[in-house]
């Protein structure tokens, strides 16, 4: 199932899977994500699952940016799944200035679902340089 609430630690999570999806397809999925949190009107916990196959399509890219921008404040912690190579680290960077957030790559599931219930992790720990002066 592409967008599926879990419960870990009896906190619940928005996972979003975008594995093997074309451009379209993760389109779509924006989207479809964009309803649930606007319908949702609290902020979620999201997972956001990648593989080599599908990360970094520009267009996708360009309407992930617009949507998250819109949603940003119905979004309590993200992080991503995904073994980013140097350029998709490079666009993660980007997406993080853009949204002045600090969202976290992780290699497994079980990383990211750890620091997306722990009270004690923050996507908003942005560096300096993203911190309005």
């Amino acid at each position: 199932m592409p967008i599926q609430k879990i419960n870990f630690k009896e906190k619940s999570i928005l996972h979003v899977d975008y594995r093997n999806m074309n451009e379209q397809s993760m389109i779509a999925q924006v989207e479809a994500v964009r309803k649930i949190l606007l319908e949702a009107k609290a902020p979620q916990l999201i997972m956001s699952e990648y593989n080599g196959k599908n990360h970094g399509y520009p267009k996708f890219m360009k309407r992930l940016k617009e949507v998250t921008a819109e949603v940003l404040p119905l979004i309590k912690k993200s992080a991503i799944v995904a073994d980013l190579n140097p350029a998709q680290k490079l666009i993660l960077k980007a997406y993080n200035f853009f949204l002045k957030r600090n969202l976290k790559a992780f290699p497994s599931r079980e990383d990211a679902l750890e620091y997306l219930v722990s009270e004690h992790t923050t996507d908003f720990d942005v560096p300096d340089y993203l911190r309005p002066s």
